[in-house]
């Protein structure tokens, strides 16, 4: 049905760009922990429970992007194909502070 491509495809570039921001803000949350822990200070539980969220929230937002790439009559005709987002998945979190301490 063409009258749902344009749909489709101006939803996953809204997706895209929702899935650079959380990625962005995940990336700072890191950035305020690391920072917070090489002052000496304890990283607050609110700040975890923000990180916990905000990965979880990804996730959300890359399944819900992968889907309707794949939905039924999207399959290969999109140009930007999702393999690089995957990488922001797992997260800086630890990763992060192991390679920063």
């Amino acid at each position: 049905m063409a009258v749902g491509k344009p749909n489709d495809q101006s939803i996953i570039a809204t997706l895209a760009r929702a899935i650079e921001l959380s990625d962005e803000a995940l990336g700072q949350v890191a950035r305020i922990t690391i920072e917070g822990i090489r002052s000496g200070h304890e990283v607050g539980s609110h700040i975890e429970a923000a990180e916990r969220e905000m990965r979880s929230a990804l996730r959300q937002l890359v399944l819900a992007e992968r889907e309707l790439r794949t939905g039924p009559g999207l399959g290969g005709h999109l140009e930007e194909s999702p393999d690089g987002i995957a990488e922001v998945v797992p997260g800086p979190g630890a990763d992060a502070l192991r390679g920063k301490t």
